[in-house]
C-alpha cells in the first residue's frame, strides 16, 4: 500500500494493530440497538413517511425497531468494554494511518446491493463516532473507468 510505505519512509510505522474491537463496535451501529438512534431522532417524520421512502431505509429503520431498551444498555455496556480495548490497541501511537474505503463501486452495483455494499465501502470507519475517534479522510486518486 502507498500510504503504508510512506508512513515508513516518513518513520510514521510502528507495527500493526487488531482491528477486532473498532470492527465489533461498528457492528454495534448497524446489527443492534444503536440503530434505533435514527429512528427515534426522525420519529415523527417516519411515524408520517415511512412508506415514502427508500425501500433499503424502511429495510434499516424498520429492522431498529425490534430492540428494547434492555438491548439498549447491554450494547452501551459492551461498547465501553470495546472502547477499552480499541484504545489500549492505539496504547503509545500518536495516529494510526486506516484506509477510508477498501473499494468503490458503480452506482448500479450500490443500487443492486445497498445495504452489503454501503457496509463494505465504510467498513475502515463505521466505528469512528461511536468509538469518540476522530478522523481525517484524504482522497488518494480516482480510478478511471468507474461512475
Amino acid at each position: 500500500m502507498i500510504v503504508v510505505q510512506f508512513a515508513k519512509n516518513c518513520l510514521l510505522f510502528r507495527g500493526t494493530i487488531s482491528l477486532r474491537p473498532f470492527l465489533e463496535a461498528a457492528r454495534l451501529l448497524y446489527e443492534r440497538s444503536f440503530v434505533a438512534e435514527r429512528y427515534a431522532g426522525n420519529r415523527k417524520f417516519f411515524e408520517k413517511h415511512l412508506d415514502d421512502c427508500l425501500p433499503v431505509i424502511k429495510t434499516i429503520i424498520c429492522g431498529s425497531l425490534k430492540f428494547s431498551s434492555a438491548y439498549l444498555f447491554s450494547d452501551r455496556e459492551r461498547l465501553m468494554e470495546l472502547k477499552r480495548e480499541a484504545y489500549g490497541e492505539l496504547d503509545g501511537c500518536d495516529c494510526a494511518l486506516i484506509p477510508t474505503a477498501g473499494t468503490i463501486y458503480k452506482r448500479s452495483e450500490v443500487d443492486a446491493d445497498p445495504i452489503r455494499l454501503n457496509w463494505n465501502l465504510w467498513y475502515y470507519t463505521n466505528f469512528m463516532n461511536l468509538l469518540d475517534f476522530c478522523a481525517i479522510a484524504l482522497p488518494a486518486w480516482l480510478r478511471k473507468g468507474r461512475e
